[in-house]
């Protein structure tokens, strides 16, 4: 896959579009940090696999604004045995090139509010604007 700016200048891969995960520890305990670089279809099933290890999700974000097709940076953490670590890891990163894209889920519009839901809550009338 290739990538673009866009203007059309190409965008090579050595240009930090790399996905890693680095060991601290010893064969019994160790942390793991990493990244990982992938597109927005992708970006649920890696987390939910990450999540579903144990790791925590540090920050979702782009290094870019305009490239083609849309790249996310994801970075993470965990600690345990290294060798689950780097099986969900391997889960995680699996689903990389097999992404879908996300549903249209409607049109965007004003969110309804329940206003006596949130009166209880916060114990008063919340402001509602028009």
């Amino acid at each position: 896959m290739s990538f673009t700016h866009a203007s059309g200048m190409p965008i090579d891969a050595d240009l930090g579009l790399a996905t890693y995960i680095a060991f601290n520890g010893n064969e019994d305990r160790a942390l793991a940090v990493g990244d990982v670089a992938m597109l927005e279809g992708e970006i649920d099933g890696v987390i939910d696999n990450l999540r579903s290890g144990g790791f925590e999700v540090i920050a979702l974000h782009n290094h870019m604004t305009t490239e083609e097709p849309r790249l996310f940076f994801l970075h993470f953490q965990a600690s345990g045995s290294p060798a689950v670590l780097a099986a969900t890891f391997r889960k995680a990163i699996n689903v990389l090139g097999h992404g879908t894209k996300r549903p249209i889920l409607g049109k965007p519009g004003k969110p309804k509010l329940d206003a006596d839901a949130l009166s209880a809550i916060f114990g008063g009338k919340p402001q509602v604007f028009p």
